[in-house]
């Protein structure tokens, strides 16, 4: 089961979690692991035909909404991406300086996360 919708973020000009879940819902999903209150990403069929810039900030959202359930930090290293989108730094990078420069993601010593102030311009994102 999903539980994005279970996610307390929200823009202040109205941009909820919710309406990010739904664009992100039909790519990738964050999965209850069971009794011990863990999260998994799970990534679809469709979440490979996504553009390079979706597919990060697909994720970073995702981490953000595990690290709101799980009490973790929402920040994440562009290694751990990699890892995560099974991609390269070279398809990583880009994407990440191209999110940062558009306001999208937040950038903090090389570690990065989707701010919960701007799902305004996530959602212009992953449209």
């Amino acid at each position: 089961m999903s539980t994005l919708d279970k996610t307390p973020l929200v823009h202040h000009n109205g941009t909820s979690a919710d309406e990010i879940a739904t664009l992100v819902s039909n790519h990738a999903a964050l999965v209850g692991d069971g009794e011990d209150g863990s999260y998994t990403v799970f990534f679809k069929d469709s979440f490979e035909n996504l553009p390079p810039q979706k597919r990060v900030a697909t994720a970073l959202f995702l981490q953000r909404v595990k690290a709101e359930l799980e009490s973790e930090s929402p920040w994440v290293a562009p290694s751990e991406l990699t890892q995560l989108l099974d991609a390269s730094m070279g398809t990583v990078y880009p994407a990440l300086r191209h999110l940062e420069q558009e306001s999208v993601v937040e950038n903090r010593n090389g570690v990065y996360r989707i701010p919960g102030t701007e799902f305004s311009k996530l959602k212009s994102v992953l449209r």
